[in-house]
């Protein structure tokens, strides 16, 4: 009788809906906006399994943005940024990795996380009007954002839609 109430007990336990916590975006300060990656998936009998790949990007801190590469591994592949939209994100391991949220705000329990093991380099990128990708000092970036009224850290849900 007791294996009994046992095996029932486990198998409770193993069919249970998991209770984790919802991630919030007010756990992610940072914003990232991604100008181009490349992908590249890791299949498994068929089937995508991951992906991985190398990019270029800004993070936003402090109402300043940095230019980072990056690379990556993560369960699904992202989109590069559309416009001025950025991702939230959250140093993992601080001027090393970001973790960035990805998905619907309109289906909050779609969300999932990719982290991204960052270079920071001294400058910001900016995206030409023909495409290219550019590069310019951080304290000119700063202006033209001012110029703009760009900010997207005080986007909030704005830049995720």
């Amino acid at each position: 009788m007791n294996r009994y109430f046992a095996a029932v007990a486990i198998g409770i336990a193993l069919t249970a809906p998991s209770f984790a916590k919802p991630i919030s975006l007010a756990d992610f300060p940072l914003r990232m906006q991604i100008y181009h990656h490349q992908i590249h998936k890791h299949h498994f009998r068929h089937f995508a399994d991951s992906v991985s790949g190398t990019g270029q990007a800004n993070i936003f801190e402090h109402h300043e943005a940095r230019a980072v590469d990056f690379f990556y591994e993560c369960p699904a592949s992202f989109m590069d940024s559309a416009g001025p939209r950025t991702y939230p994100a959250r140093w993992k391991i601080a001027d090393i990795e970001v973790e960035i949220l990805v998905g619907d705000v309109h289906h909050p329990e779609r969300d999932w996380t990719c982290d991204l093991h960052v270079k920071e380099e001294p400058f910001a990128y900016k995206k030409l009007p023909n495409g290219t990708l550019s590069t310019m000092p951080v304290d000119d970036y700063k202006h033209w954002m001012e110029t703009q009224h760009f900010d997207p850290e005080s986007a909030g849900d704005d830049a995720l839609q």
